[in-house]
């Protein structure tokens, strides 16, 4: 398979032909074979082909000119061969038939010629090939292979090379395909594939040709391997083109020529060494080769970059020192080449030879010498290694090691948090000068402090340590010979101390009295032992003093505390601070918090019944303990204000409540809040609720009656007043007659006014009316009366009769007057105008030339002859609707895909709607078609809609247009879009190799397609182009393009006049190829029994997976073979010296690669000793023995050592060993007690070092050592706690301690526990105890230590309160007497407390002293809490722990000093009868005192002496008089008056009253609203009266408490005011102040009239515009006030589907409203009210009832009529009323019948139900019959004008009768004049109708 390179390396190696000045040309007098293949398919032309012949003749021309002994022939080429002209000699032959060649001018097949020349021409039995000739074949072409494949061409080149011919492709113009033509040139491309823009440039260029046709080939560089800092290998391919005589070497640095040259290197060698180069330089390397013809063309270029040496490493320092190790540490070199590994060196002398020489990975920069000889001193220096060599050594350290032995470690005592003591042992040979103490943080490897101590001490104490911290302990000794080995080590944790402040402390609020405390530890570093408890204080802001405190066990997560009985409101304080061993730690900084205010509850109220309503609250942030009552406010009005009710502690437990009381449906406002005991909360929020309907207990007020004409009288009401109408008021019932005993009921409901017609002229009638809410019917108003008027009397009434979208037709009726003209007077919101009539006999009028879909205001006014003008009520007019004048604006379309569209548009201008759009109708056409293939109907307010079902790549016309109710405006402009294309169908086929094969087919052959092809793993990659051939809607396309075993995502696009559209992708996966060439970058490594051999992977390995097969042989023998996946194998058990050979093959799943074979030699071995049997025996305690047998072991054995240790990873314990030849014994004690070791013996010898399987062994344990440590002890009265820490070594798993407490010496109890804890309870309190503790194990007993703790004391007994007075408190102390051992008491301690928290003193008492005492200097009025501390004294030295001296504090005893309430009493109690049913009552008071003053008064009125109150008041302490009202007649009350304060009441003051017997009054009181800022009120008083002078009228807004305007009267008989200046629609009380109302209604409600109110609104209709859509209309009431009103409010409810129910609006001056989205086939209820600026309305009107489904037409159309325009005869009609066409017009059905000739006929047609216009068929003679009939969804009535006498248009002809002689003249001229009338008819008709179209528009 040949390799084919990229199209672009191509183009970039044919850009220029290369001038060698030195290469080397065949000599071509060799014997030559040459034969050409000329294209001459249809893509060349003839003229082309011609200069191809002559290129042909040049080249032979050139070629056998050099040289006779050459033979040539010719084929050309299409698909197929022909002219075929096999080799000859003769020049001139092949000239001369060349020159004859006809043109084929069909397709091309480049593999055609290949093959016929493989079979034919180049086959070995063809006679016509000369013997041992250079076999050359060129073929040219201008074109690509539509045919074949490459992979189809590459195979056939490659059968043709194997005849040894050279392929030469030259390629003409800018139609190649370079893949195809590099698939058939020979290698190498740069040479024999040759392109031309054109075949004149190819003419130009013959020298060239033969220039690159006669050149030898280059050499090819393989590698360069880098060697060292100054040497590389370069490889390059051995050259066989032709015999080498030497090969040259070129390394240059940077550009220009060679700097480093290599001569007469061995022809036979293709790779060679360079050294004595520049370290870490790049070097430019080529090649060439002197041949037996010359020399080669240099080769390709390869860098190489030789590796710097490695920086020197830096600060070497030596880290520990053993007696046979130094270990050291190091960092890597800041500069210089990579470093692999470092060299470590040891010497004895300073930069002398290494006595021990390491090296390690150069990743590793520490490093531990052992085997080193004692106390010797060594030289330590360090270099790195690289392939580059050795680097520079480092500074060198010097290190000794230690002598032998060493002191023994006894143990590390705490002394305290910071100071331990240390001792030990030394039994060291020679003279101690010193030692040297190691304290190392547990766990590091570094001494922390170092400390000195004399030679003669055996003892230290050590300060400065850090609390509560892990320290390992270590001793060495200083003697004459140096250092000795480092003692054990011991591991001590000092004591702890007061810890640091906690951190993270933050509070969150609870509720207004409770706050959450949270914390976390001290930080890790301030820990300084283990924390136990935390205690926490939280005080107000600015005090020192805790107000409260807590403390919180450690060991209880998490860390938080909850504090209750906080101030809401109010900033606290918050600290914490943590408690260990070591005693209490800091403070945090103070976390401050406010707690929350009281918060309002949230209020919900109920309706129960007509009086009563139920309230419930939730709250959620007031604890119901702090509650003391509830306050309840209760409001007419939102916000508004109201008395306020205590409801007591249980409603705020049960936090419900029911209010009784109320009138029947009142709707009441309602709010809480709480008194508690740390204030109020802020008052809810406001709920309402209403109660139930009742029966109304009032009439309907302002009962009137206007008078409309001589028959007609309009009665009109107002609501019942509020107060009284106890719901809603359903519906009116009016009675009326002639007299006033008997009557005739009429029931209204909807509207506050009726109109009686057909009444008598100038009779009166009586009338009355009730109201009825939903429970039942109302009391009835007082008849009222109304006359109608004279016959006499005149009257003008205005009538709108019908409404086109642009006339209104009115009448209009007067009676009783002379009329002498008319005026019309016709108005908009924007322009107003006058129509003068001055027939007085007319009273119909038809308003033209209006706008549609507009609101008139028309009324008309009558002058009398006498100049009298009548008025008639304005009456409002909305013209018809009209379809609009222009389309939709902003009108775009967008393809989606093959088959559908998007359009979208704009609204129509608003001035062309004429009428409310309702939808929009979008046509799509083919461009090449007039009718609407698709029709979208889509209803506002949508603006957008998806057209489908298109047919792809079409272009469409698309138009759209608007409705209106009247019909669908004029369609747009077009506008053009075209579908796009179909998803093309894809197949892919994947064939050998990156062979890839796209077909499929699209669905238009007229669309062009495209393919992308790109790398799945990275689609944002640019495509990989395949050349595509479309054969009808077929299309097809390969490309060898791909990379192989890759995976592709394909697509392909088609592209249409409309876009491009591409096919779903299509993921395929190329094949794999077998590896291409061998592996590279081969390395072995060896040693005397194994060869490692690692390399990199071949150029390509063209599949996912590869796998290597690695042989090893010797003498052509296989020894082993091995498959792996890896770059790296291992062959081990070889010999020794020996020459192996490792042949490489790389394969995949196709095949295998090129083998590669390469030679590894094994060292000499110098082996080390075999590994030898060990034997370990454990006897008592630590004692150890090892032995083992040498006898059978290979290898000499030069050294053993044996390594004891705890694990592998720490350092060995080196034991003295003796040996002989066969067995080795060593024996050690100084292993630690029942401890489990690993034992390895270490053989070395010359070949090396081996160590034995580590045998793992467990010590025996000894008795412990020491006593235990960290004694700590707690207690209470009754009980003693003990921990501790085991001895300083148990020496076995198990350990048990023994403790006992004795008091006195005599022991009280021993325990016996495995824990580290012990506690004993049932103890004497306050005494003194001795604790023993002994660690004890399997061997033995360890050392007894004993510490002595001290019960606490009992709390002593509550002090006594024996007396409280002003003075302050006499109490008594109750004694302590000691019992038995317990410590005497040393002294007393009083607290006094006025917060119960804090002392605010302490007084101390002796045991001695008066235990009966008085404590003074107490604040009055304040309670204080007093507790009680004993003290003792005792010794706290070592050993001694005592939780505290003192004793737990008593209970509290309380007394409070004085009393805070008032003390002084008021004086001068006065209670006086001031008017009816009220007291005044007054008093002085004097305070006596100033701490005790009242802040109030508290007024009680009761029965009897110091009863209960049945009326209270209270007032301030600035106040000295309260009236009372609501008291009783004739009734004795004692009236009491207390002072108090917010700590009670007082004394009380005492005096009695009898209440006079109150006259009875009976009042009679009315009142109405005039206007909305007047009522009109009026009184009748009767029954007995007192002697008052006056009173007083009070108007206020309801319920409120102020009068807002009074009347005084001087008199109390019947009277009447009139009160102005109120508000609009709000009701006021009116009532008369100082007359007894019991009984009796002395007080009424009056509600002003709404501003602006209006009738509800008349004439409403329905009509049915769809099965889902109903349009209501309306008119306004004559007294709508339009300067108030906002909107009209259409309603409607469904029989059956109550969920559709709803409330539509419509804008003040359009009195119509669609309703839409109905349910089909159902009846709906419409009712219509005009709303308000104040957001009341009107009621609502006479309900009417609607149903959604259509039907024909229940009316017809209304007078049609004739008319003439522009001279043609037309007929016109009214549509039939909106509410009667039960539907949606679709056309009128026209017919005219008249008679011809005695023959009935008839024309028929259907017109428009815009249009409405008509032109009279000329056909039609006269008289005839015209009828229209209205078309919904079936017909409606039609309508029928009989016998028309109306003539159509007709032509009259010219010629005369009396001339007979030119008759046949005459008719032909008459015909001619007939034929051009009609032609102007015709054109006429158009016009006609083009105007009428215009005219529409318009």
């Amino acid at each position: 398979m040949k390799i084919l390179p990229t199209v672009t390396a191509i183009l970039l190696l044919l850009m220029a032909f290369p001038q060698q000045s030195r290469l080397a040309q065949l000599d071509c007098s060799d014997t030559l074979d040459i034969f050409f293949a000329l294209d001459a398919s249809d893509s060349l032309t003839l003229d082309n082909f011609n200069l191809e012949k002559q290129l042909v003749i040049e080249l032979l021309q050139r070629l056998i000119d050099v040289e006779r002994s050459a033979k040539a022939g010719f084929l050309t080429f299409t698909e197929t061969v022909s002219n075929i002209r096999t080799l000859t000699s003769s020049l001139a032959i092949l000239q001369f038939e060349l020159r004859d060649v006809i043109y084929d001018s069909e397709g091309t097949s480049l593999l055609a010629p290949i093959t016929y020349v493989n079979d034919n021409i180049f086959n070995p039995t063809n006679p016509d090939l000369q013997p041992d000739s250079r076999k050359l074949f060129f073929q040219i072409t201008d074109g690509r292979d539509e045919i074949n494949s490459i992979s189809q061409l590459a195979e056939s080149a490659d059968l043709l090379e194997q005849s040894n011919v050279t392929i030469i492709t030259i390629g003409v113009g800018d139609l190649l395909d370079l893949d195809q033509l590099a698939a058939i040139a020979s290698q190498p491309h740069e040479q024999n594939l040759i392109t031309f823009s054109d075949l004149n440039e190819a003419l130009g260029n013959i020298s060239s040709i033969i220039d690159r046709t006669c050149t030898i080939p280059k050499v090819q560089i393989v590698s360069v391997t880098v060697n060292s800092s100054n040497s590389l290998t370069i490889r390059w391919t051995p050259y066989t083109f032709t015999t080498v005589i030497s090969y040259k070497l070129c390394l240059k640095v940077g550009p220009g020529e060679c700097n480093i040259t290599f001569h007469d290197i061995d022809p036979t060698v293709s790779e060679f060494v360079v050294g004595d180069l520049l370290p870490n330089t790049l070097y430019t390397i080529s090649v060439f080769a002197f041949t037996d013809i010359g020399i080669t063309p240099i080769s390709n270029e390869l860098d190489g970059i030789t590796i710097e040496e490695p920086g020197t490493p830096l600060q070497l320092m030596v880290t520990s020192v053993t007696s046979t190790s130094i270990a050291v540490s190091w960092n890597a070199a800041g500069s210089g080449g990579e470093t692999l590994a470092y060299e470590i060196c040891y010497s004895l002398t300073s930069g002398g030879s290494c006595e021990v020489e390491s090296s390690v990975d150069g990743s590793i920069t520490e490093y531990i010498q052992n085997n080193l000889e004692p106390n010797t001193t060594y030289f330590v220096r360090i270099r790195g290694v690289n392939a580059g060599g050795s680097g520079s050594y480092s500074n060198e350290e010097i290190a000794a090691t230690a002598i032998l032995g060493g002191p023994n470690l006894v143990s590390a005592e705490i002394r305290s948090y910071h100071i331990i003591t240390i001792t030990w042992t030394s039994s060291i040979e020679g003279v101690v000068e010193s030692y040297e103490i190691c304290i190392k943080l547990n766990g590091s490897d570094v001494c922390a402090m170092i400390v000195s101590a004399l030679a003669t001490d055996t003892s230290k104490i050590v300060f400065g340590l850090d609390a509560y911290t892990l320290y390992e302990v270590s001793i060495v000794a200083i003697t004459e010979q140096g250092r000795s080995e480092e003692s054990n080590t011991i591991i001590v944790r000092t004591g702890e101390r007061n810890p640091g402040a906690p951190t993270s402390i933050s509070a969150v609020v609870l509720s207004a009295v409770e706050i959450q405390i949270s914390w976390t530890p001290p930080s890790n570093d301030e820990l300084y032992g283990i924390i136990l408890e935390y205690f926490i204080c939280i005080r107000e802001l600015n005090t020192e003093s805790c107000l409260f405190e807590q403390t919180h066990n450690a060991t209880i997560s998490p860390l938080v505390k909850t504090q209750s009985g906080l101030d809401p409101n109010t900033v606290y304080g918050v600290r914490v601070r943590a408690m260990n061993g070591g005693g209490l730690g800091l403070y945090t900084d103070e976390y401050q918090v406010t707690t929350e205010s009281l918060q309002a509850v949230t209020l919900t109220a109920e309706t129960v019944d007509a009086t009563r309503i139920r309230l419930t609250w939730t709250n959620t942030n007031v604890p119901s303990s702090l509650i003391i009552e509830v306050i309840l406010i209760i409001a007419d009005s939102p916000g508004g204000t109201a008395p306020s009710f205590r409801l007591g502690l249980p409603n705020a437990i049960s936090q419900d409540y029911t209010v009784e009381g109320f009138s029947p449906a009142t709707t009441s406002y309602f709010t809480i809040k709480f008194v508690t005991t740390v204030g109020m909360t802020p008052v809810s929020n406001e709920v309402s609720a209403t109660t139930n309907e009742t029966e109304p207990s009032g009439a309907p007020t302002n009962f009137r009656a206007e008078l409309i004409s001589t028959s007609s009288i309009r009665l009109l009401w107002d609501p019942v007043e509020t107060d009284l109408a106890n719901g809603e008021i359903i519906s009116y019932t009016i009675c009326y007659g002639v007299v006033t005993d008997t009557c005739t009921e009429l029931n209204v409901t909807g509207a506050m006014e009726l109109t009686f017609n057909d009444l008598e002229p100038g009779t009166t009638y009586y009338f009355t009316i009730r109201a009825s809410t939903a429970i039942g019917v109302g009391p009835s108003t007082p008849a009222i009366n109304a006359t109608t008027n004279d016959p006499d009397d005149m009257e003008l009434i205005l009538n709108i009769v019908d409404t086109t979208p642009t006339t209104i037709d009115i009448s209009w009726v007067v009676s009783s007057i002379p009329v002498s003209s008319y005026e019309i007077i016709i108005s908009t919101s924007v322009t107003s105008a006058e129509i003068q009539i001055d027939d007085e006999t007319q009273t119909t009028y038809t308003i033209m030339n209006l706008q549609p879909y507009t609101i008139y205001n028309i009324s008309v006014k009558a002058i009398t002859p006498g100049g009298i003008e009548v008025y008639s009520l304005v009456k409002t007019a909305l013209t018809n609707e009209y379809f609009p004048s222009s389309a939709p604006q902003n009108f775009t379309a967008t393809a989606d895909s093959d088959t559908s569209l998007t359009v979208s548009w704009g609204d129509v201008i608003e001035e062309d709607r004429n009428g409310i759009i309702t939808k929009y109708r979008v046509c799509v056409r083919i461009t090449s078609s007039g009718f609407c293939l698709s029709l979208a109907e889509v209803s506002t307010p949508t603006t957008q809609t998806i057209v489908s079902g298109l047919t792809p790549n079409t272009e469409y016309r698309i138009f759209i247009r608007a409705f209106t109710s009247a019909g669908a405006g004029p369609y747009s402009t077009p506008i053009t879009v075209i579908t796009l294309p179909e998803k093309p169908e894809v197949e892919v086929d994947v064939a050998n190799g990156p062979l890839v094969t796209i077909s499929g087919n699209i669905s238009d052959s007229e669309n062009s397609v495209s393919v992308c092809v790109r790398l799945l793993s990275n689609t944002s990659t640019e495509c990989i182009n395949v050349s595509i051939t479309v054969n009808g809607t077929n299309f097809s396309g390969t490309t060898e393009e791909l990379d192989p075993n890759q995976e592709y995502e394909v697509i392909v696009i088609a592209t249409g006049p409309g876009g491009d559209r591409e096919s779903d992708p299509v993921i395929i996966t190329t094949l794999p190829e077998a590896p291409e060439g061998s592996v590279m970058n081969i390395q072995s490594m060896s040693n005397s029994t194994s060869v490692w051999v690692n390399w990199t992977e071949p150029i390509a390995i063209n599949d996912n997976n590869i796998t290597y097969y690695v042989t090893i042989s010797i003498g052509g023998e296989v020894i082993s073979t091995t498959e792996t996946s890896d770059q790296f194998v291992g062959f081990t058990g070889l010999e020794p010296n020996t020459e192996y050979n490792i042949t490489i093959t790389p394969s995949n799943s196709v095949g295998n690669g090129t083998s590669t074979t390469i030679t590894a030699q094994t060292e000499v071995c110098l082996c080390p000793p075999e590994e030898p049997d060990v034997e370990v025996i454990v006897e008592n305690g630590p004692l150890v023995t090892i032995n083992g047998n040498l006898s059978e072991i290979g290898g000499a054995v030069s050294d053993i050592s044996v390594c004891v240790r705890r694990s592998s990873t720490t350092l060995c314990t080196n034991i003295s060993i003796i040996a002989d030849d066969t067995s080795f014994i060593g024996i050690t004690d100084e292993l630690d007690p029942n401890q489990e070791y690993e034992v390895v013996v270490i053989l070395s010898g010359p070949g090396g070092v081996t160590e034995s399987d580590p045998v793992t062994i467990t010590t025996l344990p000894e008795a412990p050592e020491g006593s235990v440590m960290n004694i700590q002890s707690m207690s209470n009265s009754t009980s003693v706690w003990v921990n501790w820490t085991e001895p300083i070594a148990i020496n076995d798993n198990n350990i048990t301690y023994y403790v006992t407490i004795s008091i006195g010496g005599e022991v009280i109890s021993t325990t016996e526990t495995s824990d580290q804890f012990v506690g004993f309870t049932g103890l004497e309190p306050n005494t003194e105890y001795n604790i023993t503790i002994t660690p004890s194990n399997s061997v033995g007993n360890g050392t007894s230590t004993t510490i002595t703790s001290i019960t606490e004391q009992e709390p002593p007994e509550s002090l006594q309160i024996v007396s409280v007075d002003k003075d302050g408190v006499l109490v008594t102390l109750t004694p302590i007497n000691p019992t038995g051992n317990s410590i005497p008491i040393d002294h007393y301690e009083v607290c006094i407390s006025s917060t119960g928290v804090e002392c605010d003193r302490i007084i101390i008492v002796q045991p001695n002293d008066n235990l009966t005492f008085r404590i003074y200097d107490l604040t009055p009025n304040t309670e204080y809490t007093f507790t009680v501390v004993a003290y003792i004294n005792v010794d706290t030295g070592p050993g001694i722990y005592i939780n505290s001296e003192a004793s737990p504090s008593s209970n509290p005893s309380t007394a409070t000093i004085s009393p805070s309430v008032p003390i002084d009493a008021v004086a001068n109690l006065l209670a006086v009868v001031t008017k009816f049913y009220s007291l005044n009552v007054s008093w002085d008071f004097n305070a006596t005192s100033q701490e005790n003053v009242p802040t109030h008064f508290y007024v009680c009125l009761a029965m009897t002496s110091g009863g209960n109150c049945t009326i209270n008041t209270s007032v301030t302490a600035d106040v000295n008089s309260v009236e009372i009202t609501d008291v009783e007649g004739n009734t004795v009350y004692f009236v009491m008056v207390y002072p108090w304060n917010q700590d009670g009441l007082g004394p009380v003051a005492e005096t009695m009253i009898t209440t006079p017997t109150f006259p009875t009054l009976q009042v009679t009181v009315d009142g109405t609203a005039l206007s909305p800022y007047e009522i009109y009120f009026e009184w009748e008083t009767s029954g007995i009266l007192l002697n008052i002078s006056s009173f007083t009228v009070c108007i206020t807004v309801k319920r409120s408490s102020n009068c807002s305007e009074t009347i005084y009267g001087q008199t109390l008989n019947n009277g009447e005011v009139v009160f102005s200046g109120l508000t609009p629609n709000t009701t006021y009380t009116i009532s008369i102040i100082e007359l007894d109302t019991e009984g009796d209604q002395s007080t009424i409600n009056v509600l002003t009239l709404l501003e602006g109110l209006a009738d509800s609104p008349i004439n409403v209709q329905v009509a049915t515009l769809s099965s889902t859509m109903l349009r209501v209309t309306w008119e306004p009431s004559n007294e709508t006030l339009f300067s108030n009103l906002t909107s009209w409010e259409v309603c409607y409810e469904a029989d059956r589907f109550p969920e559709t129910n709803g409330c539509v609006t419509s804008e003040v001056y359009q009195f119509y409203k669609s309703i839409l989205s109905l349910e089909e086939h159902e009846y709906y209820t419409i009712t219509v009210r005009a709303v308000y600026s104040n957001g009341t309305g009107t009621e609502f009107s006479v309900p009417v009832r609607g149903r959604t489904d259509q039907d024909a037409p229940s009316r017809p159309i209304s007078e049609l009529s004739d008319y003439e325009q522009d001279g043609v005869p037309k007929y016109t009609w009214y549509a039939p009323p909106l509410i009667d066409q039960n539907g949606v017009l679709v056309y009128y059905l026209v017919v005219f019948e008249y008679e011809f000739e005695g023959i009935e006929k008839s024309i028929s047609f259907r017109e428009d139900p815009i249009n409405r216009d008509i032109i009279i068929p000329s056909k039609v003679t006269i008289p005839y019959n015209i009828s229209v009939t209205p078309y919904t969804i079936g017909a409606g009535p039609t309508y029928l004008l009989i016998g028309s006498e109306v003539e159509p248009l007709q032509v009259q002809g010219p010629c005369p009768d009396s001339r007979i002689a030119i008759t046949v003249l005459c008719a032909l001229l008459a015909a001619m004049i007939i034929l051009a009338i009609v032609m102007c008819c015709i054109i006429l008709i158009l016009a006609v109708k083009k105007r009428s179209t215009v005219y529409s528009a318009v």
